[in-house]
């Protein structure tokens, strides 16, 4: 699944390492942050965005600092869990709620011309779309929604030949978004 690559063009950059964080204009919040519960989640906060939601393993919390050409901020929490698979989320805010139903469109586009189609959603009063991606490739799924001036992009993804998740750990994770405040 190229989503990765995708997901950062739409913001910034997918995930930089910690080291790379502030010379590429973000700011790192948390590395390694969280404690696993006994099934193995836990509660992820962004410190600066304003949502949360639960992740399989121990994550990184950063921010943009600035405006870049895609949005005003940009927040992200991701990990990577022992089996490979990668789990995250970016928030793009943008000033204009009219921006960011254009910037939504922009990147429900192009991950259709990835993954195919999506398959429309409402979760919890946001429009949205997801996408799922099983080939020989790549595997894993992508959650898009727009909440005024926020688009949220998650994301799971897996690349290499024992590509086995269950599809309830995607749904679980893309479940647990809560917006905390916009």
């Amino acid at each position: 699944m190229a989503l990765a690559a995708l997901a950062a063009s739409f913001v910034l950059s997918a995930a930089p390492a910690s080291a790379q964080a502030q010379s590429a204009g973000q700011t790192l919040y948390q590395s390694r942050a969280g404690a696993l519960d006994a099934s193995g989640w836990t509660e992820a906060r962004s410190t600066a965005g304003g949502f949360s939601v639960r992740l399989p393993c121990l994550y990184e919390d950063y921010g943009t600092n600035g405006p870049t050409d895609k949005a005003d901020r940009g927040f992200f929490l991701r990990c990577d869990r022992q089996d490979g698979f990668r789990f995250g989320i970016i928030k793009a805010e943008v000033a204009n709620p009219t921006v960011a139903r254009q910037r939504f469109k922009e990147m429900a586009e192009m991950t259709a011309s990835i993954d195919g189609p999506g398959k429309s959603v409402i979760f919890r009063g946001m429009e949205g779309f997801d996408f799922v991606a099983n080939g020989n490739s790549a595997c894993g799924g992508a959650r898009l929604l727009l909440s005024g001036r926020s688009v949220f992009f998650m994301l799971v993804e897996h690349s290499g030949e024992k590509c086995m998740t269950s599809d309830s750990d995607i749904r679980f994770f893309f479940d647990s978004l809560t917006v905390v405040a916009q």
